[in-house]
């Protein structure tokens, strides 16, 4: 069930938090200096690797920009809207499983979960630009429809590209059906025999090794056979 997935999901997202926010484990001491901590490595699309910011957000700039993004109403709603239809198609389940799920659920904080993942592009200067862009009244706009935009700009792009996939389908249809076809012809499946049934077809009717080319196919057991000897009490 969904719902369970989504549970496995949130209960990820709470552990990576606990990773985040615990205290690191005691090391021993050293006589050496500890090197400079490297800037994170990216690999581009192209394949170019460049690097991640040498001083990434922090957690504190990271809690300021997921409400300042719309992540807490966006993620509040979408939860709202899963846990509801989950619900309504699992009608069986006892309330106190959902009351607990949701209740769980808005318990998580996401900001560190969030923050692993931009800390590889935002330095602390743009993370502290785009605090100050998001008190403007543009910036507020603008960042606050980033979660709904970067959904309907994903549905867009797989619209234009699912329009452009069948018109190459329609230009392509007959060696497509050929193909196809061809594939079903070599894959399908041998037919299991069946005891007492005809032969295959394609079998030759004159040969006497197969029983059903001499022997006619028995008929039914309810209409001309008796009854099994074992059926009848002996004395």
């Amino acid at each position: 069930m969904k719902i369970l997935q989504y549970a496995a999901c949130g209960l990820c997202l709470t552990l990576t938090g606990a990773a985040q926010t615990a205290a690191p484990a005691p090391t021993p001491a050293q006589s050496t200096a500890k090197p400079a901590s490297q800037p994170m490595q990216l690999s581009t699309l192209g394949g170019t690797t460049v690097k991640g910011p040498e001083h990434p957000l922090t957690l504190d700039q990271m809690k300021v920009l997921y409400v300042a993004m719309g992540y807490d109403k966006t993620i509040d709603q979408n939860l709202q809207a899963m846990v509801s239809t989950q619900r309504s198609r699992a009608s069986f389940i006892p309330a106190d499983f959902w009351d607990d799920l949701d209740a769980s659920f808005k318990k998580i904080d996401y900001t560190p979960a969030l923050l692993d993942v931009y800390k590889q592009y935002l330095s602390t200067d743009d993370a502290a630009k785009l605090i100050d862009f998001s008190k403007t009244d543009a910036g507020k706009h603008f960042l606050e429809s980033i979660p709904a935009t970067s959904r309907e700009v994903a549905q867009a792009v797989q619209k234009e590209q699912q329009g452009v996939g069948q018109e190459v389908q329609a230009r392509h249809k007959d060696e497509l059906d050929a193909a196809i076809k061809k594939y079903r012809e070599e894959h399908q499946p041998k037919a299991a025999p069946s005891l007492g049934g005809p032969s295959p077809s394609g079998a030759s009717s004159g040969s006497s090794s197969s029983p059903s080319s001499s022997t006619p196919a028995p008929s039914s057991p309810s209409t001309s056979t008796p009854p099994p000897a074992s059926t009848t009490p002996k004395n």
